[in-house]
């Protein structure tokens, strides 16, 4: 393998952050304790097994996707001023949805790794250790085990200042019929940057596409082109403002960080709540963001449908 302009980087540190939520929104940071001595995480996959009459060996096929992964610290408890008489410890609340961060960086080279968790939900600790002290190493005798599952993981990747631990938006594009709601795109993005990810590529064929080119981005619906997009104009067939809902069918839903964003008809209809132009992208936090193969900004849909100029004459 040609290893040519290949920079290795090593990660040394990291910082994480647990929050609680309603869906995909924070709410207040929670306390898990001090510095972690370490950490392990793992994906899984839950798979059927088919094996039709004939076939040698057994088929497997993966229908849905989760994480799971714990940290290790020193037990200990947190006193916030000398007015608190009960100081506090992690405790895993019953029934609850959290959002974890985790942030690893190399200060060398800059490059730094975010993985943001969402559906989190946290198992009692278990705690274990020496009951009589540390026996002269200098370290705490008791350690605890915080145990997580989470149902889906964003990650961002890039070199430059240590990343700060907020959330990453996270989305993705439906595809709705008559008879099914399938999950063709995942998306991860900020303001300056986004990526929509097919979930499986197999799944576009016959159902919906989204097309980048170097000038150009185009959404085809069953075939039938329903929106086009360069850097001068976002062009559909129609715009229906004041909601995100279409009852028709076939349709792709864009869906950010739990709410409904827009959605986009085969017929090319553009459903948003409000249209607006602008040359450049807007500071809307709550926008999926799209762009061209060369990665230039295109159109924004969030609070409004953002794009350069906006036009319903679409070839």
């Amino acid at each position: 393998m040609d290893t040519t302009g290949i920079k290795r980087f090593t990660i040394f540190e990291g910082e994480f952050a647990l929050y609680e939520a309603s869906g995909d929104t924070p709410s207040s940071e929670v306390f898990i304790g001090g510095y972690a001595e370490k950490m392990a995480f793992a994906g899984k996959y839950g798979e059927v097994l088919f094996q039709y009459q004939g076939d040698p060996v057994e088929q497997v096929r993966h229908v849905s996707q989760g994480y799971e992964f714990e940290i290790v610290n020193p037990m200990g408890v947190r006193v916030v001023g000398a007015a608190q008489a009960v100081p506090s410890s992690p405790i895993a609340a019953f029934n609850r949805n959290y959002i974890f961060v985790v942030a690893w960086w190399d200060s060398a080279s800059g490059a730094w790794i975010k993985h943001s968790y969402f559906g989190v939900t946290l198992q009692p600790a278990r705690t274990e250790g020496s009951a009589s002290g540390s026996h002269g190493h200098g370290g705490p005798a008791m350690h605890q085990t915080l145990r997580f599952r989470a149902q889906r993981m964003a990650e961002e990747v890039n070199v430059g200042a240590k990343p700060a631990l907020t959330i990453a938006d996270t989305g993705e594009v439906r595809y709705i019929s008559g008879s099914e709601t399938v999950t063709l795109y995942t998306y991860s993005g900020d303001r300056d940057a986004s990526v929509f990810t097919p979930v499986d590529p197999s799944l576009l064929t016959g159902r919906a596409q989204m097309d980048q080119a170097a000038d150009g981005l185009a959404i085809s619906i069953g075939g039938t082109l329903a929106l086009h997009a360069s850097e001068d104009a976002l062009l559909v067939h129609s715009f229906l403002d004041g909601q995100t809902f279409s009852d028709s069918v076939p349709r792709l839903e864009f869906w950010l960080n739990g709410t409904r964003r827009g959605s986009l008809t085969q017929g090319g209809q553009l459903v948003a709540l409000a249209f607006m132009d602008a040359d450049s992208a807007p500071a809307d936090a709550t926008a999926l963001r799209f762009q061209d193969g060369s990665g230039r900004w295109l159109f924004s849909l969030g609070v409004a449908a953002v794009a350069p100029s906006l036009g319903d004459t679409l070839p």
